[in-house]
């Protein structure tokens, strides 16, 4: 946009604005006239005569502007007393250009004043953003500055700011969090994991990430700590307390299980696939094989090695047909205990698969059969 109340130059100035390629937007010729259009057409540039025709000049219509619009400015002048310059400085402009025009000078700052302006706006296009998902995030956020003391080693944290979820988590405002350093708001134990991987991001400048239990809030936290700058912190908090709970419940339900199958005088097992790792064998083994868990442990390969001899290939094919989904879960088969005798077992099992259906064990019950 061009402000500039001698018609012939403003006309000459707008020629040579489009023979380099650019628009001018709008033409004015006053400050008041000036500050309505920065407003409606909110431009890329404004070329501003600093003295304009009325009561106000360039300057107070750029204070304006600057109000609502964050606009690079160019000021263009016949005048450069000191006072004058002041007032200008104070509005940080990109550039001055004393009148008669140096129109070669003019494109350098024009080019210049529109390439600054477009990192700007880019890098507060991105600034808005990072912003948004701070606030927006469904975890918490921490921002700390790093406190080192004397010989450089972090000693506390200045909390900078704390999203809405991080708030929320811990049940205190942001107003009652800024400027206040991280032990007074969170007190630090004898053994305090959370600040150690803290302070060894900060002093390292790298990422760590742990898994929190915070005794405060009884809750589980999946933390990430970023080093974002030379003594700053990123702490991103992340609640897996159900997946924990979920995590317990099932292995306190196994257990549950195991103690169900023992007590009723059944064998549980559990082998890995594909490597055939035995996992766990109840004790109760012993008493329907005569050997012990430990022997079991110790020889794996002894499970397959007490089927009845005339059993073997047919129970070697039904694992075959167990692993591909064909064979029946509950079969009988023979085995030669420990002091040679043969029983007759009964066997049920179940594959055990991971999240994409692959494979992953065999858990397996068995008992003697009723006659």
């Amino acid at each position: 946009m061009i402000v500039e109340d001698d018609g012939l130059i403003a006309l000459d100035i707008q020629r040579r604005l489009e023979s380099w390629g650019y628009e001018a937007l709008a033409v004015v010729d006053s400050s008041e006239e000036a500050v309505k259009k920065a407003l409606l057409l909110r431009p890329d540039l404004i070329l501003m005569d600093i003295v304009l025709r009325g009561e106000k000049d360039g300057i107070e219509a750029v204070e304006n502007i600057k109000k609502h619009v964050d606009v690079p400015v160019i000021y263009t002048t016949a005048y450069a007393d000191a006072s004058t310059m002041e007032r200008a400085r104070d509005t940080q402009p990109e550039a001055y250009i004393i009148k008669p025009y140096d129109f070669k000078k003019m494109k350098g700052f024009i080019n210049m004043a529109l390439q600054k302006g477009a990192r700007i706006k880019s890098l507060k296009k991105t600034n808005n953003q990072c912003w948004v998902l701070f606030e927006k995030s469904a975890n918490g956020i921490l921002l700390l500055e790093v406190i080192t003391g004397p010989e450089g080693h972090v000693i506390d944290f200045t909390i900078e700011d704390a999203n809405p979820a991080f708030q929320a988590m811990i049940r205190l405002n942001r107003e009652s969090l800024q400027g206040e350093r991280y032990s007074q708001v969170f007190p630090i134990e004898e053994e305090d994991i959370l600040l150690e991987t803290m302070a060894s991001a900060a002093l390292l400048r790298k990422s760590e990430q742990l898994e929190y239990y915070s005794e405060g809030l009884k809750r589980y936290y999946d933390v990430m700590v970023l080093s974002t700058g030379k003594k700053e912190l990123t702490v991103h908090f992340t609640d897996i307390t159900r997946m924990k709970r979920c995590e317990e419940l099932r292995r306190e339900s196994q257990l549950n299980f195991r103690r169900l199958m023992e007590n009723a005088g059944w064998v549980f097992y559990r082998i890995s696939i594909p490597d055939g790792q035995l996992e766990y064998m109840s004790p109760h083994m012993e008493q329907l094989s005569g050997y012990t868990v430990e022997e079991i442990l110790q020889l794996p390969l002894l499970l397959q090695e007490i089927i009845h001899p005339d059993w073997q290939q047919e129970m070697d094919q039904k694992m075959k047909d167990v692993l591909e989904g064909k064979e029946e879960k509950t079969y009988k088969y023979p085995i030669i205990t420990k002091d040679g005798q043969t029983r007759w077992i009964e066997q049920n099992h179940l594959v055990v698969k991971d999240d994409e259906g692959n494979p992953v064990a065999i858990e397996a019950v068995i008992r003697t059969p009723e006659k």
